[in-house]
């Protein structure tokens, strides 16, 4: 038993030099790049949408640390008009979710070629699309001005708005305003 107890404390400082070393080395790691840096740039291409060849323009960037985009659609008249985008590793879904169908594009980047192939959804048709990088991204002036205002705080919530109700718990006593926007 007296051996036992003399060995505790040689297992405490192992424990806790292990302890250090791991905290040490995640402290030290370089951050992992995010998923959505390989899809920054503005991008260029065109949906088959039923027999005809649509353009489709793309510009995505960090904005004061946010990722932004945009999409031109000029067969629809649309110019820099702000999308969602959601990155995971090599894929992308863009939505367009405030305009009538609600279109989405869903593809896969291909950074050998520098391409995103893909569908285009729209009133549940899928279109193929094809968009190929072809410089930086080219983000409004009115929408880099909104983002880098104070007050440009978007935040999307989920479907069951937890995000919601937790920051009204936390700003309890000040004053609230909320601006609720449905594309119906």
């Amino acid at each position: 038993m007296s051996s036992a107890k003399s060995r505790q404390p040689f297992f405490r400082k192992i424990l806790f030099l292990a302890s250090f070393l791991a905290a040490v080395c995640a402290c030290s790691r370089a951050p992992a790049p995010r998923d959505d840096e390989a899809f920054q740039g503005h991008w260029e291409g065109t949906v088959d949408y039923a027999g005809n060849r649509m353009p489709l323009i793309l510009d995505v960037a960090v904005e004061n640390g946010r990722i932004v985009a945009e999409a031109d659609l000029p067969h629809e008249g649309l110019e820099n008009y702000p999308v969602e985008l959601h990155v995971q590793n090599d894929s992308v879904r863009v939505g367009i979710q405030s305009l009538e169908g609600a279109p989405e594009m869903r593809g896969k980047l291909d950074a050998a070629t520098q391409r995103i192939d893909g569908e285009f959804i729209f009133d549940q048709e899928r279109f193929p699309f094809l968009l190929k990088r072809i410089g930086a991204a080219q983000i409004s002036a009115a929408r880099k001005e909104f983002e880098a205002a104070p007050q440009s705080q978007v935040t999307v919530v989920s479907v069951d708005a937890h995000e919601l109700r937790d920051a009204f718990n936390r700003d309890a006593g000040k004053t609230r305003l909320l601006l609720f926007l449905s594309p119906t």
